[in-house]
């Protein structure tokens, strides 16, 4: 994707611009008021100074998009171990990730295991780990299997 911008870099503060500009208008309304010849001459030329104080540049830029980034946190905890849950989570990961990569998403995996003395799966502990070295802008969700 290409993107054009006028950038401005100016050689002076605003305020300094601002300040000009005003007086400038005075001035040509001065002397538009008194019948002055020249008045548009003097016009042009101080619009041309003032866009060169503000120094205008074009800036055009390529940019590739970047693709969005889907978290999944696979749960390897004990409760997986039962009946025949690993077989529902290994089909239900497959299904997630061919329907992650149809769609340009890029998948960042991360496991859940058992917490410490007996508390739990610490899913949100795991997420936010996963999280932390991740831009915010592309995450597009979370999904635990």
């Amino acid at each position: 994707m290409n993107a054009a911008s006028v950038v401005f870099a100016p050689l002076v503060p605003w305020p300094a611009i601002w300040g000009a500009g005003a007086l400038f208008s005075a001035l040509l309304l001065i002397a538009l008021w008194r019948g002055l010849a020249g008045w548009p001459l003097r016009a042009l030329a101080a619009g041309a100074l003032l866009v060169a104080l503000a120094q205008p540049s074009l800036q055009t830029e390529e940019r590739a998009p970047l693709s969005d980034i889907l978290v999944v946190l696979v749960d390897e905890s004990a409760s997986q171990r039962l009946d025949d849950r690993a077989d529902q989570s290994a089909a239900a990961l497959a299904a997630l990730e061919r329907e992650a990569q149809a769609r340009g998403l890029e998948i960042r995996r991360a496991t859940v295991g058992d917490g410490a003395d007996n508390r739990g799966t610490l899913a949100m502990t795991a997420l936010s780990e996963a999280l932390a070295d991740l831009p915010r802008d592309r995450v597009a969700g979370m999904v635990l299997v």
